[in-house]
């Protein structure tokens, strides 16, 4: 079955990285605020070169 609305922006190798970042972070007892892992994924989509329609003034992910 096709998935219904707006594709996905990262790839499944890239949500995994940011994943294995915040599991990390808080296994060490540092864990992330919402505002940082939004930042990590702005960061992230940048620096993959993938067109994103996230806020460029603030860097940060979108929140839904």
């Amino acid at each position: 079955m096709a998935k219904i609305g707006k594709p996905f922006l990262m790839p499944p190798d890239i949500e995994i990285k940011i994943l294995k970042y915040i599991l990390n972070m808080q296994d060490l007892g540092l864990s992330l605020t919402v505002s940082q892992v939004r930042l990590l994924a702005f960061k992230a989509v940048k620096a993959a070169g993938i067109n994103h329609k996230f806020n460029w003034e603030s860097q940060m992910a979108l929140w839904y």
